[in-house]
């Protein structure tokens, strides 16, 4: 997903919960200016930042990654369905380990 279209995607989701960057950053665990660069499109947010992203406005990441102006979601491969439904059902300390498996795994495989 783009990075402008994800940044407007999350500042839809937090005016329609009447939150300030501020406090979604904080319900996040991020720092506001983090999420503020990510809501703009200057950053691009690595996989755990949009897990708590998405566990701060306490949703599913599948949600998070809908993109109405293009074709309402993300497609995926099956096994990238997979992995994402195992991560949402997985609680918080156990998805950041996974996560670190995960970028370990890739990075011995680059």
């Amino acid at each position: 997903m783009d990075r402008a279209i994800f940044g407007k995607r999350l500042e839809q989701i937090r005016l329609e919960r009447n939150l300030s960057q501020a406090k979604i950053a904080n319900l996040c665990g991020l720092a506001t200016s983090h999420y503020s660069m990510i809501e703009a499109g200057k950053r691009n947010p690595n996989f755990d930042t949009m897990l708590r992203i998405a566990e701060g406005f306490r949703i599913p990441l599948a949600d998070l990654l809908r993109d109405d102006e293009l074709s309402g979601y993300v497609s995926y491969d099956g096994e990238t369905n997979n992995v994402i439904a195992l991560m949402e059902s997985l609680p918080t300390d156990a998805r950041k380990f996974a996560v670190r498996l995960m970028k370990a795994f890739s990075d011995s495989h680059k």
